[in-house]
């Protein structure tokens, strides 16, 4: 991921620029919690990533695939649950010719 910014102070002001106000202690949610509050919305979901790596000492702060893919996956498969209890359309993934994927409703 520094591989992205021009260093790691750069990054570091990325992962750590967040909107004032009091916010919840994520990283003391229990998983079912996390989920209900984050639900589909993507900056909820951004700014928990934010504060869980920055609760983690510094040596533990690499991120990797790993990591991300748990992200990335927890935060669809969430938002298509919400969706769903909602009654909106499920979405599927279509090709463009030129390999890019958009999201139309099924």
């Amino acid at each position: 991921m520094a591989a992205l910014f021009a260093s790691k102070k750069a990054m570091a002001n990325v992962m750590t620029t967040v909107e004032p106000g009091p916010k919840p202690d994520y990283a003391n949610m229990s998983g079912a919690q996390l989920l209900a509050f984050l639900g589909d919305d993507g900056r909820k979901w951004a700014e928990a990533f934010c504060s869980i790596y920055n609760s983690l000492p510094p040596e533990r702060r690499e991120i990797g695939v790993g990591w991300m893919t748990g992200w990335f996956a927890n935060a669809i498969e969430c938002a298509c649950q919400v969706r769903h209890e909602r009654g909106q359309p499920t979405v599927r993934p279509v090709e463009l010719p030129d390999g890019c994927l958009f999201w139309i409703p099924k």
